[in-house]
């Protein structure tokens, strides 16, 4: 799995990666497994920098940046060569 489209809201991010990761990956045994070829699930580091909402498309924030899992299956996908997105998010408020 690839680090999701640049400019999603906070929402709309944690909705695809929920989408994502349902789609693609469940639970056996208590360990992670890729539905298409039952391997392990690995993981790396996805950097999501927050933007805010208000200045538009000019990706202006504060610097701030989370570090979230990035789920992937060596076997389907590789590794992920996108670990890096931002969320546009309101940050003003008077």
């Amino acid at each position: 799995m690839e680090a999701p489209p640049k400019g999603m809201s906070a929402a709309a991010f944690n909705e695809f990666m929920k989408g994502e990761i349902e789609s693609r990956y469940e639970q056996r045994d208590g360990q992670w497994v890729c539905k298409t070829c039952g391997g392990t699930v690995q993981q790396t580091t996805c950097y999501v920098s927050e933007h805010a909402s208000e200045f538009g498309e000019t990706h202006a924030g504060d610097g701030e940046v989370r570090r979230i899992a990035l789920p992937y299956c060596p076997s389907c996908e590789g590794v992920p060569q996108n670990t890096s997105t931002c969320v546009h998010m309101p940050v003003l408020s008077f």
